[in-house]
């Protein structure tokens, strides 16, 4: 759920204005003891202001802050060339 509000708000909003754009997903493991996965997302977009008020209803940022802390990842945001969002949540346990 978190990737597709992520990309949906890639595709929404990252190329304004512009005629194509690319998005690249990456999911590795992370940590020293490799417990840990980041997803990343990247666009070559327009970027996100982090501190701007969310377009529409902002439901989305919050869906996403709201699924992050329930799998007690982070994420965090970098603006340089579009935008990159990084998660990093625990690896589940194999059963």
């Amino acid at each position: 759920l978190i990737a597709n509000e992520l990309l949906t708000n890639a595709f929404k909003y990252a190329f304004a204005g512009k005629q194509d754009g690319n998005i690249q997903i990456d999911l590795k493991l992370s940590g020293t003891d490799e417990g840990n996965l980041e997803l990343r997302i990247y666009d070559d977009g327009i970027g996100k202001i982090i501190d701007a008020k969310s377009k529409g209803t902002g439901f989305g940022t919050m869906l996403i802050d709201l699924l992050t802390k329930q799998i007690n990842g982070t994420i965090s945001y970098q603006v340089e060339n579009g935008t990159k969002v990084s998660l990093v949540f625990t690896k589940p346990l194999a059963s």
